[in-house]
């Protein structure tokens, strides 16, 4: 037959545990947001330069067309 654990000692040991899960899985959930939001500035600021680089282009254009 097994040996069960005191209560007093159990309760806090299951506290610590599943606090230490729930921490995992809320922690990889962060991580995955961050992320997702690095990625989302770093796709805006490529898109930012590249709408940069399209209106000198067209200023540029507008520029020699009025010569």
């Amino acid at each position: 037959m097994t040996r069960q654990i005191p209560k007093p000692i159990a309760v806090p040991l299951g506290w610590v545990i599943f606090g230490a899960i729930n921490g995992v899985i809320y922690g990889g959930g962060w991580v995955l947001m961050q992320c997702d939001n690095a990625a989302d500035a770093w796709r805006w600021a490529r898109n930012e330069y590249h709408a940069r680089r399209v209106g000198a282009k067209a200023e540029q254009w507008l520029k020699d067309g009025a010569r």
